[in-house]
Formats: structure tokens, sequence, C-alpha cells
């Protein structure tokens, strides 16, 4: 438990003898700071902190940055305004070695605000707290030590701690000029102490791409230096800097976005259209294109040649600039920035591609970090208040890249390991109207919002987002009648606190209170149980001290959540979310986030008429696919539930159906490895969290052509899950590997410990087709087989449903003749005698589509030549390669059938004539009569 500072007044009470009733209060210090009277009936102040003790035995401080700066500096001119000596002790007897000792902090107060970074009772910056020697073990009545900033503090044993006050004032001992004593480290200096302190601790690699680098930068130079680019023709300008119709690969805008080395070694650029470049030309029609997607503007080749001048030009004109400038100081960057803002012109000032290509060229004056986020993120995390200027921002992180002697990429992979991605603060209430939430949420480690009765917000997804006006309506009928200015708002509020995701940091609030950040944000659910319903898992972090404020601290009042914006703010939590203690008694464990994770639902109690496990299978053509999607529909029906489509082949793995770790592009443009979840993990991370929900929804994975694969190797040891019980639970448990109880924790909350062991729920659904008469299909074992319901449709099965329809009349026919017929007699002349083609290979009623025979209604196709087209591309090429592959040439007797091409062009000339002279007569007609 960490020391208070109730605890360390009590204990200073008892070393001298005093009660509460002896000590006069001075106002607005929160009781920390007060007046005694010596025996001497001298009065002295006294201000008591309590000595924070690391439990790791690590560090030892009295906390002047983070706690009762503003009542210290009270007590100190109260002091000064009444001529009075002042005191400021530290103490902490539940310390072996110090108790029954007092600490005493002998310096001025405006010294120890510029240690701690300060001023009048708020932060001001970065700073340090007085730290202790922490080899330091009292063994003296009295001792004066001196700490690594120069520091005095005297140690006095309690027996002589008036003796003490009675002699000394401690006040001169630590003239205001100390800091001044040693030479000045300037805040780029200090960063870069930040990033070498890392790598020494850490004993972080540090990869040492600089000679990779130098060569990429020496053969860009050599394509595309300011001199290079100046002696440019007009015939070799828009080729040379611009995105053509043809071969882009020898371009500037393509060696700045796309070239592997460019990408790696000097920050991404990628995203966004064409159109950031300023001019470029369409491939598919040639034209030359300036503007935006919302208003493309098409110019002439002209038009184009004197656009692309104009940008080169600009970059000469801004090389040329930074690369004569003379950079020390913050101003000399926002100067270099006007001019060039001035010189190149807004229009290209903010660009990307133009900072990348100064960078390349002057990668001692700007940093490769080209998006405003990236650069403001850097620079708070280092400490240093960010320019407003773009390129003033590149030249203060690359001064402190210049300091710590690191290219720009060695530099990003220390930030980003020791940094992480760009944090997005966002402040969060802790309260209604009823009660706070504190404690609860810091016990279950969530976090949540209210507006209970708006239901689950999965119910408003739409697109990408959630439907912001369909969450208004319900809160108008609920909590806003006839004030949708309010409702939208809200209904803002509760959309941003469903987006937010791991690179968010809740700053939990209470009034202008600040209680803790929470970060490693999960994903939302509802809990119904609770009026602040919408939540999320997260771990909390509590490194606040109870008189910490906001500096600005109106911003997001009288909002519950609310993404916090203003500079001085974000100075402050970044300091304090990177810098600041942990409060240790206040840390949540990993066991008591493991104890409150939301425990899975596999018996949702889902009522269905279908099978869990589904294998429809039977011909080409009988409508497998369209059977599934209709009963898909009926089971979604009316449901907020979902369905993913994957279609098997020979070469799908286990890896691509479950998941497996992939190398991914990072939000930094690094390349990474994730787990990256395939469609059954996806479908059945959605069963869970839907499971947990009071009102659980089916989710469907539906499997094309699952005979296509070797389906034992893609299951692997899912295939022990497809076991249901009577609820449709799987029967038997798997125990998860490593990697999917990492992914299963991220997504559902908890550790991944929590998810061992798994089956899979009864709302999950996996359906597939099968056609054993492909060419390319594996044979399934008995064993799997046997854990499947399998559905088989007839080779005639749904026909009725195209009766009627699909007539043409083709040549050689004095009458229309009808698919279905012609379809029924081809099947009839396979399974004859002659060649007695198995079922499997023979044609279902739907192997031309309906759209092949849309009909008028007369029942005649409409598309002729369309169907004409799939009857050759689909039905001769399917009966000549594969179906009757073996007797084709007996099979296509009416006609030269010595190659496919002639087959298809007898068809023009002859229609059914192609299946033999006899064919009408003992096939087609007899079918027709039939039907």
């Amino acid at each position: 438990m960490a020391y208070t500072t109730q605890q360390a007044l009590e204990t200073l009470n008892g070393y001298m003898s005093i009660t509460d009733s002896q000590k006069e209060v001075i106002d607005d210090t929160k009781k920390r700071g007060y007046v005694v009277t010596l025996n001497s009936g001298e009065k002295v102040v006294i201000f008591v902190y309590p000595l924070v003790h690391k439990q790791d035995n690590t560090k030892n401080y009295f906390d002047t940055r983070d706690s009762g700066a503003y009542e210290r500096g009270v007590a100190w001119r109260y002091a000064l305004s009444n001529g009075l000596k002042y005191f400021c002790f530290g103490i902490n007897d539940q310390v072996a070695k110090y108790s029954d000792y007092i600490f005493s902090l002998e310096c001025n107060e405006s010294v120890i605000e510029q240690i701690s970074g300060t001023k009048n009772g708020s932060r001001n910056g970065p700073g340090n707290q007085i730290i202790i020697p922490n080899d330091y073990i009292p063994s003296k009545k009295y001792e004066r030590i001196k700490n690594k900033l120069g520091i005095y503090i005297s140690v006095i044993q309690k027996d002589v701690l008036f003796d003490y006050m009675q002699m000394y004032d401690n006040r001169p001992y630590l003239p205001e000029n100390i800091m001044e004593t040693e030479e000045p480290i300037d805040e780029y200096q200090r960063a870069s102490q930040i990033i070498s302190d890392y790598i020494t601790e850490t004993g972080l690699d540090v990869p040492n791409n600089k000679e990779a680098e130098n060569e990429t930068l020496i053969e860009f130079k050599e394509r595309f230096s300011p001199d290079v680019l100046e002696k440019l023709s007009d015939n070799e300008i828009l080729q040379k800097l611009f995105y053509t119709s043809g071969d882009n690969t020898e371009a500037l805008c393509y060696w700045l976005e796309h070239n592997a080395a460019c990408r790696e070694y000097f920050g991404s650029i990628a995203g966004g259209s064409s159109y950031k470049f300023g001019l470029f030309q369409k491939k598919d029609t040639g034209d030359w294109m300036t503007g935006s997607p919302q208003k493309p503007q098409v110019l002439t080749e002209n038009q184009a040649l004197e656009t692309g001048k104009k940008i080169r030009d600009a970059l000469i004109k801004g090389a040329e600039i930074i690369k004569n400038s003379t950079l020390e100081s913050l101003s000399d960057f926002e100067k270099v920035d006007d001019e060039l803002k001035n010189v190149i012109g807004e229009q290209y000032y903010n660009l990307s591609w133009f900072h990348k290509y100064f960078f390349m060229i002057c990668p001692d004056k700007l940093s490769g970090f080209h998006s405003n986020d990236w650069q403001n993120h850097v620079l708070r995390c280092l400490r240093i208040v960010p320019s407003e200027k773009y390129y003033a921002r590149s030249m203060q992180i690359a001064k402190v890249e210049n300091y710590t002697n690191l290219s720009y990429s060695e530099f990003f992979s220390v930030i980003y390991d020791e940094f992480g991605n760009i944090k997005n603060f966002v402040r969060l209430g802790t309260r209604d109207s009823e009660k706070s939430y504190i404690t609860e949420w810091q016990r279950k480690s969530v976090v949540g919002i209210g507006w209970r009765e708006v239901g689950t917000l999965d119910d408003y997804v739409a697109g990408d987002g959630l439907n912001k006006d369909a969450i208004t309506e319900r809160l108008m009928e609920i909590y806003y009648p006839d004030d949708r200015k309010t409702a939208s708002r809200k209904a803002g509020e509760l959309i941003r606190f469903y987006k937010t995701d791991a690179d968010t940091v809740f700053v939990t609030m209470d009034g202008e209170s600040l209680i803790s950040f929470v970060d490693e944000i999960g994903n939302y659910f509802y809990d119904s149980s609770t009026a602040m319903s919408h939540m999320k898992m997260g771990k909390w972090h509590n490194r606040f001290t109870e008189s910490d404020i906001l500096p600005e601290k109106s911003e997001g009042k009288l909002t519950s959540c609310y993404q916090l914006t203003d500079e001085k703010n974000l100075m402050f939590l970044y300091e304090k979310y990177y810098y600041g203690e942990e409060a240790e008694s206040e840390e949540l464990d990993n066991s008591e986030a493991e104890v409150t994770y939301m425990p899975l639902v596999f018996n949702t109690e889902i009522e269905t008429k279908y099978e869990r496990n589904r294998i429809v299978f039977g011909a080409p053509g009988t409508g497998k696919s369209y059977e599934l999607k209709e009963d898909c529909e009926k089971l979604l029906k009316d449901t907020n539930g979902s369905y993913e489509r994957v279609t098997f082949h020979p070469d799908y793995s286990y890896s691509q159906f479950v998941g497996t770790y992939k190398p991914v592009m990072g939000a930094d443009e690094k390349i990474r490895y994730d787990f990256v979840p395939g469609p059954f993990m996806r479908v059945y991370v959605d069963a869970l969290k839907s499971g947990r929900t009071e009102n659980p929804q089916p989710h469907l994975l539906l499997i094309e052509e699952i005979n296509r694969a070797k389906v034992a190797a893609v299951f692997g040891d899912v295939f022990q899950l497809l076991d249901r019980d009577d609820d449709g639970v799987s029967e038997y448990e798997i125990q998860a590997s490593e990697d999917i109880r990492k992914y299963l924790a991220s997504k559902l909350g908890g550790a991944p410990d929590n998810y061992q062991k798994i089956r899979i729920p009864n709302n999950m659904f996996i359906w597939s087709t099968m056609n054993s008469a492909d060419q390319g299909v594996f044979p399934m074992d008995t064993a799997f087989k046997r854990r499947w319901n399998f559905e088989y449709l007839g080779i005639n099965e749904n026909e009725e449903k195209i009766s009627g329809i699909g007539k043409i009349e083709l040549a050689g026919s004095d009458e229309p003749v009808e698919w279905n017929i012609l379809r029924r007699a081809i099947n009839a002349k396979m399974s004859s005698e002659q060649f007695k083609i198995n079922e499997d290979k023979l044609m279902g009623p739907f192997f031309l589509s309906k759209k092949i025979i849309a009909s008028d209604e007369n029942g005649m196709i409409i598309d002729t030549d369309k169907f004409v087209a799939a009857f050759k591309s689909k039905v001769i090429m399917y009966l000549y390669e594969d179906a009757v592959k073996q007797g084709k040439h007996r099979f296509f007797d009416g006609c030269d059938n010595s190659k496919y091409s002639s087959v298809c062009e007898a068809f023009d000339e002859l229609g059914m004539g192609i299946f033999g002279p006899n064919f009408k007569e003992n096939f087609y007609d007899k079918q027709r009569d039939e039907a």
C-alpha cells in the first residue's frame, strides 16, 4: 500500500508529541502546511510530504513534481510574509531504514519549482522529484546529505527534531542560482538523453541502417536532386516526376511513395489517391488530372506541362531554402517554415511528398515523420512543446535526431519501442446522477458510459461505423424529447466511445478531479445490469495526485466522452502518462483482470430449425449455393447476426482458415507480425461476443466447395470441435494454441489464460456445399463425414422454378428449344447404356444461371447471344473436357468433334444437332413429353 499524506501527518505528530489542536493549519494547504510553536516560543512553518518508497526498493523521493506543489507554495509564501522559518519534512515510518527519522528538504521554494517543473502550483514542463540516494541508510542523530541534483537534505532522528528546528533555518542552504552553476542543457539535448537512456537501460538492439540509407540517398540524388530537376527538358518533366499511363517505376512520385528502400528508411507517404501529387495521368483515359477526388479537373497536355513546371520549380526553390538555412532554435525553424510557405505556396506547403523530397535532399535538417499526428506525438513524448508549423516540427525532431546520432529509421525504432503508436486522450466521466462508478470499474478493469435504454450499440452498426441519426432518434424518444441538438451531441459521445481502440487512453475524471489513465482498450460490449451499460475492458493506471487538474480544466467539461486536443492539456497528460509514477496501492494486477473478465457463454439457448453443421451436395447446377443462400437469409432474418463466405481450393490451408502470424503494415508504416484471423476465427469471435449479450444472435460460416481442399489439414484440431451435443455446443473442447489464446484475449478481454480450452458455441453455424463430380476434389474420411448433416439435392431438384422459360430458337430446330428440357435430354444421353455417366456428373437446372436464361413474358430468352456464349463456354466445355471426356467423339456425333472449337462452331449451324442426328427424337422430344 502507498504511504499516504494522512499517515505522514499522524507519524510526525507522534514524533513531536503534539496533537492537531496544537497546530495552526494554514489555509489552502489541505492540512499539510501548519504553524507550531517551539519551546522557546518561536513559531515555525512546517509542510509535510509522505516519502514515496518503491516496493522494489529502487527509488525513494519527495514527490515535489506531482504532489502538493500548490499547497507547498502557499506554505512557503506564508512563512516569507510572516517572517517565519520554513521546514519541508518528509516522513515514511513504514520503510524500516527510515523509521524514527525525518528528512528535511533544505531549499528555496523557487528552486524546487525549477527542479520539479512546476509554477504557481501547476505543472509547466518536465521536471524531477527530489530523490533520496537509494543506498543511504540513516545512522546518526543528525546528518546532511546531498543528492545528484545538488540538493541538500538534512536527516534528523526524531529525538533531536526540536533542537534542529530551534537551531537551523533551512532556507539559506540552497541559493536560487544553484541551477546556474552547471552548463544549461537545451530541451533537444535533454530529449536525446531520453532516447539514449532508454537504449542503455533496455539493451534495445537498434538496427544499423546507415550504409543502406546512404546508398539509397546517393541513388535518389543522382536521379532527382534539384540540379537534375532543373535540367529536365519539357519533354522529360511529366514522365520523370509524375504518375503517367505508362511505366512509372522511374518517376519521382513512385520513388517517394513505393520504392521499398525509400519507404523503409525515409518514412511512408502511402494512402490517399494520386491527386495528392497535384498532377497525374489517368491510366484508363490518358487524361492529365489535378484538383481532388471531389473536384477533379482535366488538363490539356500544355496545361499539364505548365503545372508540372510549377511543381518542379517549387521543389527546387524549397530545397534551396532548407539547404542554406541555419537552424539553431525554434525561432529559426519557424522563420524557415514561413519562408517556405511564402515561396513554394500554401498549395504545396502541406503536401507530405514535398516534405519527404526535402527530407531526402536535406536529411540533417528535417525528419522522416511526414504526418502532423506523428510529429506531435514524438515531440510530446520527448517533453518538447510542438511548434504549430509543419516544417518547424520536423526541424525540432531532426535536432533531437542529430544529438542522438541516429538516422530517422533508427530513431523511429527507438521511439516506437519506448512510446508506441500515436495516443488519443479521451476525457471520460465516471459518475451519473446516482453515484460514482470509479471503484466498480477499477475492480472489474472496465470503463463505461450511460444511456442504457438506447440498447447495445451493435444494433446501430451501418457500414464501417454507427448510424448517428438512428441513435439520435432513440435518445430523443427516451431522454431528450423535442431536443434534437442535445440528442445529436450525446449520440456523438456514444459513437466516440464505441470507436475508441487500443491507441486510446481514457482520462477518467470526476468533475475537475483527475482519477486515472485507462489504456489497452478492448472491444465494446453491452451490460444491461448497470446504468453505465456501454462498456469496454481496459487497464487502469493511477498516476494522478489528488491535487492534479488539467491546465485548461474547462476542456470537455460537462461532456461524458470528449477527445482532448488543447496543447497544454496534452503536454500535461503525456508527461503524466509516460513519466508519472504509478500509485502502487491502486494498480490492479493481471490476476484481478483475469478474475473480472466476462465468462464465455457456449450454450446461448438460441432456437433454430437448422442443423449447425451442414453439407449440401449434388451434381453441378442443382442449386447448392442458392439453397444455402436462401437458408442463410431465413436464419438471419430479423436478427443482427452475420455470415462470412469462403471458397476452398486445393492449396487452402489451416493458417488461412483459422489464422496465423503474418507480416502486416502497422500505423507506423513498418512491417510487423500480427496474428491474422481466418474466416473461422472471425465468425467464432463474433459468435462468442454475441453469446455474452442478453439476446444472442446466429453467426454463420459458409464454405463453398468444401471437398476441393484437404479438409483434415484445413480444419486441423478444429475438427474435434465439430462434434455437437444436443444443445449444439461442441461436445469436446480442444487446447488453444498460444497464438489463439492471445488473439482471443485481445478481442474478448481478459488474459490469454482465460482461453486455454475452447468450444464452438451453439449460435455458430457452419454450412458448406460439396460436389464430388469435380476433377480436383479430395476424399473425406468417415470420421470427418459423420460430424456433418449431409443433404442431397437431386438432379432435377427445384426445376419447376425455371419450367416454361429459357426458350431459344436454335439452328436446325423448327420450334423454340427450352433450356431445361435440353438439359434433361443431355443428361439422358449421358446416363444411357452407351455412356453410363454417374448422376453426380449430370447437370442440374441451374447449371446456367437465371441471368443467362432471363426470359420475356413468352418465356423466350431475352439475350440470345449471352445464352449461346454461355452454352459454349459452360455446357459444351464441361461435357467435352470433363463429363464425357473419354467418349466425347461418340457423344458429339453430329458434327466435327476433333476440337472443342469445332464443336462450338458447329453449334451455331446445327444447334442441338451437334449431339447426333437422332438426339432430338430419342432424347429431347421424350423429355419434353415427360415434362
